[in-house]
This record gives C-alpha cells, sequence and structure tokens, in this order.
C-alpha cells in the first residue's frame, strides 16, 4: 500500500514539475498556485519517492522479489536530475516506477513458492 501512495504522490509532484497542465490547472482554481515552485515540489517527489521505495523495500522483505525494489532505487535516483535534462526522461522514469510499483503488487498477490 505505501508504494502505491508514495507512487501517486510522486505522480503527482513530478507533473506539476513538469508543467502539466491538467495538474497545474486545478490547483490554480483552488488558489493553490503558490505551490507550483520547484522549491516546494523537489522536496515533495523526494518523500513520496522515499516512501515508494520503503513500500518496495518492505514488499521485497515480504514476498522475496528483489528486482521491483531495484528497479525503484533505479528510478528514484535518475528522476530528480531528469526534471532538469528532458521531460521525455522523466516521463519514461515515471513510467518504470510504475512497472515497479505493479509488479511488486503482483510479486505481493502471487502465493509463496516453497522451496
Amino acid at each position: 500500500m505505501r508504494d502505491k501512495l508514495g507512487f501517486l504522490g510522486t505522480l503527482f509532484a513530478s507533473l506539476c514539475c513538469l508543467g502539466v497542465s491538467v495538474v497545474i490547472a486545478p490547483l490554480t482554481a483552488l488558489g493553490l498556485g503558490f505551490l507550483i515552485n520547484d522549491l516546494i515540489l523537489l522536496p515533495l517527489v523526494l518523500v513520496f519517492l522515499l516512501i515508494t521505495l520503503w513500500g518496495l523495500y518492505t514488499g521485497w522483505k515480504r514476498h522475496g522479489v528483489r528486482p521491483p525494489f531495484f528497479l525503484g532505487i533505479f528510478t528514484a535516483v535518475l528522476l530528480i536530475p531528469s526534471f532538469f535534462v528532458s521531460a521525455y526522461l522523466s516521463s519514461l522514469l515515471l513510467v518504470l516506477l510504475f512497472v515497479a510499483t505493479v509488479w511488486n503488487t503482483m510479486a505481493a498477490a502471487r502465493p509463496a513458492t516453497q522451496a
């Protein structure tokens, strides 16, 4: 659950950083336009990434499947610097983070194999 919540928060803050109008317009309409500031959004992305990684880590310890956690670390390390490089790279990394979250959820739902 933590990995899904963390991913949704990361997605929201990242889309704000990238200037996606579908996310920015409602914030502005609600009078929350002051939140659309990289000095606020980048730490927020970092916090949500840490929540996502914590969820992926606890999932790994619960079901024993490591790749989603390592994919999450890979994307988390590259996501914040990618905001300053390319919106396409940031989008790709968000998709990879989504893949890691779904992979973790599927691994948790699968019955444990007997050794």
